[in-house]
């Protein structure tokens, strides 16, 4: 599959980056615009020229191989375009940066990797992410959306792990770019301590979904509330 079919195929289901939208955690898209675009009210605009994407999908390999050398006790796998569906709800629908197996075969057995590329401007930004000093194991609300939607797709997926290349950017007291620091985080997340938000989001795919089919407009998700 090439990219173009590909692209046709994300819009047959609910994908990967759709997830947040439906529940109100997406910065970029309301549920009503998702909905817009899956029956066909509205073209989505093609972000592949953004110098953020384009960034993103360039450092994709690199990092995808750079984790692989950190961590040799995966077995870590990619397959460009493929996409997965749920058996039972065909339009719960998934692309993977990648496929984890761990080769010691412990208590989790197989996972799905994740590659992210951000910038941070100032320290709210590091909120999102866990902290400057990576106290929690927390990622961007749409992001942890993203994993949750991955194991609805498969679920034989035990837990996530999500790689961030972080570029951090220094600014003197007169507020102007002095220079930039890379960060590399490691975010692991077990299924088993999902549960609830799976079948939150479950749930309200499964709705949104309904509002699709039927053609009706759904009510507007405001973030936050």
């Amino acid at each position: 599959m090439n990219r173009e079919e590909w692209l046709e195929e994300r819009k047959k289901g609910i994908g990967g980056s759709d997830a947040a939208a439906i529940i109100g955690v997406n910065p970029f898209m309301t549920n009503i615009e998702l909905w817009e675009y899956k029956t066909g009210r509205k073209q989505q605009e093609d972000i592949s020229n953004k110098e953020c994407v384009k960034f993103g999908v360039a450092a994709e390999d690199h990092i995808r191989k750079l984790f692989a050398l950190d961590y040799p006790e995966y077995e870590l796998t990619s397959e460009s375009f493929k996409t997965y569906a749920n058996p039972e709800h065909s339009f719960i629908r998934g692309s993977f940066d990648g496929e984890l197996h761990n080769k010691n075969s412990g208590p989790f057995s197989y996972g799905v990797w994740e590659a992210k590329t951000g910038t941070i401007r100032r320290e709210a930004d590091w909120v999102k992410w866990g902290g400057k000093n990576f106290t929690e194991n927390r990622i961007p609300q749409n992001y942890y959306t993203q994993i949750l939607h991955y194991f609805l797709v498969r679920k034989d997926f035990e837990f996530a792990v999500l790689r961030a290349r972080l570029t951090e950017l220094l600014f003197n007291r007169q507020n102007i770019f002095e220079s930039k620091r890379i960060h590399t985080r490691d975010y692991f997340i077990n299924r088993t301590k999902c549960t609830d938000d799976l079948n939150y989001l479950y749930e309200k795919e499964c709705e949104f979904w309904g509002y699709v089919e039927r053609d009706e407009r759904p009510p507007l998700i405001i973030q936050g509330l």
